[in-house]
């Protein structure tokens, strides 16, 4: 869901906006604390940072800010309340997140449809704010002080059915069908491809050697690299895994054994879900023959499937390095897509 923040107060406090100063002891005559769920590089931060330093400079050093970051004091679902009760003196609240009490808050992110910066967000908040009280009674007991404008609104159709006339279908494809197609400048397309594959791998770690989705080689790899083939070459594109990396096998953009290690690992990921959730191997061996038997049929050993599987970790692996590298396929120079 697209994400607008609100800078806020307790009411009896006087308007003040925080920004975001490391808490050197502050010996100014004003010292409020601030709070946020987010931690001190999340944009969000940046920005109520650069607001803070404003502020102390505006206030002649009079005023002066102790930040804390990450949840410390202010959680994401219960900003609202915690701020209210005087938590922290200001702090960066999340209706959308909210338990309730934020009806309103919350429906505004339907509004943002065609919106082109984060100045036409404000804006529409800002219609919405004065055409409807609603808003004013949802922040009862707060004072706002700014709002954030956050991610454009988008719309993800992967897996998931988009229902209308046979007209707006059409319409909504070939709106698709441009963004899926655009030109791109292939350096950049895989740089930040491979940047978002290690932020997810350092925030969501593999769970035990038989993850077979979050693990080296298993099946976010394994989407990585697919999505990163269709984007650089234009070419097969479908929201089916399976049928996708079939197409890029039959273009000569993915090796053949690709498509049997996919089918493994998929197999396995619903399998080892029902019946060793933890990622690790079952202590006892009737749980360990139910597993191989669902993933390979009823002659199959526990010893046996965990030779393919770690086969098929194998070859996704050495797929997405290599793409991750600058291959395979016939690469495309920068500047076309």
């Amino acid at each position: 869901m697209r994400k607008l923040i609100v800078l806020a107060a307790a009411a009896l406090l006087a308007p003040l906006l925080a920004s975001c100063k490391p808490a050197p002891q502050p010996t100014a005559e004003v010292v409020l604390t601030y709070a946020s769920p987010y931690p001190p590089g999340h944009p969000f931060s940046k920005a109520d940072s650069d607001w803070m330093r404003h502020v102390e400079q505006a206030s002649g050093g009079r005023i002066a800010f102790k930040p804390y970051w990450s949840g410390a004091l202010l959680s994401s679902d219960m900003s609202m309340v915690e701020i209210r009760h005087g938590l922290a003196d200001i702090g960066l609240i999340t209706p959308i997140y909210a338990r309730g009490g934020a009806h309103m808050l919350r429906a505004q992110s339907g509004f943002y449809g065609g919106v082109k910066s984060l100045q036409d967000q404000v804006a529409v908040y800002d219609c919405l704010a004065a055409q409807f009280p609603q808003f004013g009674k949802e922040t009862e007991g707060l004072h706002v002080l700014a709002v954030q404008g956050g991610n454009f609104p988008g719309v993800l159709t992967r897996a998931r059915p988009v229902f209308g006339s046979a007209a707006a279908r059409a319409r909504l494809q070939a709106d698709i069908d441009d963004v899926l197609m655009a030109d791109r400048d292939v350096a950049v397309l895989m740089a930040d491809v491979v940047k978002m594959r290690g932020d997810m791998a350092r925030h969501k770690p593999a769970k035990g050697p038989l993850d077979v989705k979050l693990g080296d080689g298993g099946l976010v790899d394994a989407e990585f690299a697919i999505h990163a083939q269709q984007l650089r070459h234009r070419a097969a594109f479908d929201t089916r895994l399976d049928v996708a990396l079939d197409a890029l096998v039959a273009a000569g953009l993915a090796p053949p054994e690709t498509m049997p290690a996919l089918a493994l690992l998929t197999r396995m990921l619903v399998t080892l879900r029902l019946m060793a959730p933890d990622g690790d191997a079952p202590a006892d061996d009737a749980t360990r023959q139910r597993i191989a038997t669902a993933c390979l049929g009823k002659d199959a050993t526990w010893d046996v499937l965990l030779a393919r599987h770690a086969s098929a970790r194998k070859t996704m692996s050495d797929w997405w390095a290599a793409i991750r590298d600058g291959g395979p396929g016939p690469a495309l120079s920068p500047g076309q897509g």
